[in-house]
């Protein structure tokens, strides 16, 4: 038996722009920063120690939360290791 479901476009708008989903997405993405740190390879310390997340709202009003390395070759090391790749299961999804 389908169901049916209608949504509502200024109530959608007010949700994706709610500080607790704001909060939520940042536990989420901060667990998996956790995980990536955990697991990262250390040579010098500087790719574990620029694991980070940030947030930011969009034109649409929508949360975007992202968990990056800042170093110059952190996208050598992730080619080589997957590390915020393998993480991403720590977000529980």
């Amino acid at each position: 038996m389908a169901t049916r479901v209608t949504l509502v476009h200024a109530g959608m708008r007010e949700l994706i722009g709610d500080p607790g989903v704001e909060a939520y997405l940042m536990r989420r993405m901060d667990a998996v920063a956790n995980e990536a740190r955990a697991i990262a390879p250390v040579r010098t310390g500087a790719y574990k120690a620029s694991i980070r997340v940030d947030a930011h709202h969009e034109s649409s009003g929508r949360v975007v939360a992202r968990v990056s390395a800042g170093t110059d070759h952190a996208f050598l090391v992730e080619a080589q290791s997957g590390t915020l790749g393998r993480s991403m299961g720590a977000a529980g999804a």
